[in-house]
């Protein structure tokens, strides 16, 4: 297959979607075929794209019915000659989907969160555009149906990850975090949606009695001064720091005792399956997937929305408890190797693209 994979997320923008994309790329060219990104100038998605040695094309996107935008990825398709596009937000699903039409060209779109709004134009461009929709969690298929949008043919695949040999020591030599001191992990991108605020929250309730508590918060966004803020207002700044952006967490988040995961809405958070992997104990509100990831014994680490009283329990049983943090440990491993593998996961997509492409022919 020839792939064009496109996202316009902005320059400085790295979450779950775009590394996403790039593991999306590594896959599908490793198995053959021809696959081109294309993204915005001077993008962090494009740059790490680039730097692994995959084919890049830059382009200005514009707004969601610039004509010339549509015509810029006109272009795009002509010199490439895709089999299939593949989009991320609805502003290249709008342009992409323009230029595909006029060639009879199938254009897919995957779905991390919610995209779709009750609004008439995402109506249509679901109906006229975009050939197939992939989602990353059931609920999320379901939000949309309540919504009214046909879901008969909307597909639920969950992303996977890979085992990562961890570099053990280096995040905690890299942030001065003494061996012996209980670590709490969170990660995200610092927005509203991720309720960073909580794992404030969470942390301050768990310091009396446990002193050497340290908790590391890796991403950038918006909110990271007022986040400081409300650490600097609680005295909190010896036992709470920003990592800011942590280009190879999923290699050193190992050296943590527990991972928490706080926010409002998610779909298949990558990170959570990146911390499983290394067998870091990850507590979690029941959003998007987590409750078909977390299973088993894990589902113990599945909290109400919401309940920080709850979450702040759970967690403290996991801190005093190095036996049953050990127990969570394997599990999550097995879990991950045995039904969350990046390679299940994307052998999944590759299944759809096919039968899309041949649908057409």
């Amino acid at each position: 297959m020839r792939l064009l994979m496109v996202n316009s997320a902005w320059p400085q923008s790295w979450g779950g979607g775009e590394k996403w994309f790039v593991e999306a790329v590594r896959w599908f060219s490793a198995r053959g075929h021809d696959v081109r990104l294309v993204g915005r100038p001077h993008s962090r998605l494009c740059e790490t794209a680039r730097s692994l040695g995959f084919d890049v094309r830059e382009t200005v996107f514009g707004g969601d019915f610039d004509p010339l935008a549509v015509l810029r990825a006109r272009e795009i398709i002509a010199e490439f000659r895709p089999d299939l596009i593949v989009v991320n937000f609805n502003k290249e699903a709008c342009q992409f989907g323009f230029a595909a039409k006029a060639r009879h060209l199938p254009l897919v779109a995957r779905h991390g969160f919610p995209l779709f709004k009750n609004r008439f134009h995402h109506r249509l461009l679901l109906k006229h555009f975009i050939t197939r929709l992939i989602v990353n969690a059931a609920d999320l298929r379901e939000e949309y149906r309540r919504m009214g949008f046909p879901t008969d043919e909307v597909d639920v695949i969950l992303n996977g990850t890979a085992v990562i040999e961890q570099r053990r020591g280096e995040l905690r030599k890299r942030f001065q975090i003494a061996p012996d001191d209980l670590l709490i992990l969170a990660a995200g991108r610092l927005e509203s949606q991720k309720k960073f605020n909580r794992v404030i929250e969470i942390v301050e309730a768990l310091l009396p009695g446990r002193p050497t508590l340290r908790c590391l918060i890796a991403g950038e966004g918006p909110l990271r001064d007022e986040l400081e803020s409300q650490i600097r207002a609680k005295d909190l700044s010896t036992h709470i720091r920003f990592a800011g952006f942590v280009h190879d967490l999923s290699s050193v988040c190992g050296d943590a005792d527990l991972f928490l995961l706080t926010s409002d809405q998610e779909g298949t958070p990558n990170v959570l399956l990146e911390v499983m992997a290394a067998g870091v104990p990850c507590v979690s509100f029941a959003v998007g997937s987590v409750p078909e990831i977390l299973t088993g014994n894990l589902s113990a680490n599945v909290i109400e929305p919401g309940d920080v009283q709850a979450m702040t329990r759970w967690s403290a049983a996991l801190l005093d408890n190095p036996e049953l943090r050990a127990a969570m440990s394997r599990d999550e491993r097995r879990k991950v190797e045995s039904d969350l593998s990046l390679n299940a996961s994307m052998s999944q997509y590759e299944k759809v693209f096919e039968k899309v492409i041949q649908s057409l022919a």
